[in-house]
């Protein structure tokens, strides 16, 4: 499945599970509680459990694709700009250990 068609099949899901794709305020704590949610993974049960790790790294990405529906955003466009222009960043960029802002 490749990113254009991922987006869609989110969307399509939230639609259909009542979850719509508005309220970006409410959307934002949902990622929140993902993020925390791996963290808390990580926390308790070590770096090995890569299964856990990966249903919440899958659970980010799943609420972080709203967004594509909520702005109209062409997220897999969106992904491929920023991975060039981050190609381009100096050697840790925005970093104290790479030199500071935006090297």
């Amino acid at each position: 499945m490749d990113i254009k068609d991922l987006q869609q099949d989110v969307t399509d899901l939230l639609k259909q599970k009542g979850f719509g794709t508005g309220d970006f305020w409410k959307k934002t704590a949902l990622v929140h509680t993902e993020v925390s949610e791996l963290a808390d993974v990580v926390k308790k049960q070590g770096f090995e459990n890569k299964e856990a790790i990966a249903d919440e790294v899958a659970d980010i990405i799943i609420r972080t694709m709203n967004y594509g529906a909520m702005f109209d955003i062409d997220i897999d466009k969106a992904v491929a700009g920023k991975m060039a222009e981050n190609w381009g960043r100096g050697y840790q960029y925005n970093t104290i250990e790479g030199g500071g802002a935006d090297n």
